[in-house]
């Protein structure tokens, strides 16, 4: 087991967020999980599945969680606390309507990574003011992932970099065409998951994102 020392440690030098959207993969979960493994900038891996059996998430979670073992890189999952404990991950990740922060503190214990997502500049602020170690931010630009909401654009994370100090990752429609846009605002976190979890030429890919950071 991982102190939270280091969990917060591997957070704070984190670059490259997946999430790895059972909903949106082209390919086996566990072929995309090995195939970005090795990645020079790869340090948090997600498992997100809204609508799957129970069993099934678990039994894939336990498979991704062995496979990580070796690694540096964090695992989350995303809104199910019972699998994040019988796995023993990294930590969990939280939506705007999901359990209270503090109730799945208490739940989770101390030695657990808290993230929470966040689509406008004031739930960062409340975000950062409660136990949360890190929050993602968007969308950014448009995505089908999250249809019912409105592009934020770029301008909100020079609004972020003010007033944000705990770790956070621009998220929503980042593919290899805007990316830039955020990176040269100075932010080197972001998080990502159509852009792998779809991509026909992984190789291509992961060889492009590592030569932007």
């Amino acid at each position: 087991m991982r102190s939270m020392e280091l969990k917060r440690r591997l957070l704070s030098q984190s670059k490259l967020y997946f999430i790895l959207d059972m909903n949106s993969i082209l390919k086996p979960p566990l072929y995309i999980i090995k195939k970005i493994l090795n990645m020079r900038v790869l340090n948090i891996i997600q498992l997100r599945d809204k609508y799957g059996h129970k069993s099934e998430i678990l039994s894939l979670a336990k498979s991704i969680k062995n496979i990580l073992n070796k690694s540096d890189i964090l695992f989350i999952i995303n809104d199910y606390i019972d699998i994040v404990k019988l796995v023993d991950a990294d930590g969990i990740h939280l939506g705007q309507n999901d359990l209270p922060v503090s109730l799945v503190r208490k739940l989770i214990g101390k030695d657990k990574i808290i993230g929470l997502s966040c689509h406008s500049l004031s739930e960062a602020i409340k975000a950062q003011e409660e136990d949360v170690d890190y929050i993602s931010i968007g969308p950014i630009f448009k995505t089908p992932l999250k249809p019912d909401y409105m592009a934020l654009g770029v301008k909100i994370l020079k609004k972020l970099q003010k007033q944000i100090t705990i770790p956070y990752f621009p998220i929503g429609g980042i593919d290899l065409s805007n990316i830039e846009k955020i990176i040269s605002l100075g932010i080197n976190r972001i998080a990502i998951s159509r852009l792998l979890g779809r991509a026909d030429n992984l190789d291509f890919v992961i060889t492009q994102l590592e030569q932007k950071f």
